[in-house]
């Protein structure tokens, strides 16, 4: 089974890069800080991952 980290890292990756849709605030900070994007998608990690971990053990303390 899969964590929503292994799917929300690579779609927001995408829409933010250069191959997919663009979210308005990249456009800002693309030419100043090319980075942005590799903070952006640690930033949703750093969101995804507790939340995927918190589910995962009250699901266990639940059985």
């Amino acid at each position: 089974m899969f964590g929503i980290g292994f799917i929300v890292g690579p779609v927001l990756g995408g829409m933010l890069g250069d191959y997919g849709l663009r979210l308005p605030f990249y456009f800002l900070v693309r030419e100043q800080w090319p980075g942005a994007i590799w903070l952006s998608v640690v930033a949703v990690y750093l969101v995804a991952v507790p939340l995927v971990l918190g589910l995962r053990f009250a699901r266990a303390v639940e059985n």
